[in-house]
């Protein structure tokens, strides 16, 4: 598995699949990205100078669904807090963006 992923981003950049972007950021540290249902999965590595990884690195879409910038907090945004069915609509929100998520709708007056 190490050697296949050693390989990676050369062999996605070859493929031509436009779902698939990989680069090389420099010698011996690549970078690839899918699109997935949920949004951009990313894979980085940095290989060593002997071959081995040093570093290896996964954002999932979660994290960029979730961000305080992201898409759950800009679609929450959009909800009237003044609603009665607030917790449903924000519990839907969730739900839509990313049903993989464990999560709790607490409504607070500030």
């Amino acid at each position: 598995r190490l050697i296949e992923l050693a390989g990676l981003p050369q062999r996605l950049r070859s493929r031509g699949d436009p779902m698939v972007r990989a680069v090389s950021a420099r010698e011996r540290v690549g970078v690839a990205g899918v699109e997935t249902s949920r949004g951009l999965l990313v894979h980085a590595v940095q290989m060593g100078g002997d071959g081995r990884i040093e570093q290896y690195r996964i954002i999932a879409p979660t994290e960029w669904n979730c961000h305080p910038s992201g898409a759950l907090a800009a679609a929450l945004g959009t909800l009237d807090p003044a609603a009665s069915d607030l917790a449903p609509a924000a519990r839907r929100v969730v739900e839509s963006l990313d049903p993989c998520v464990g999560f709790d709708v607490e409504i607070r007056d500030a």
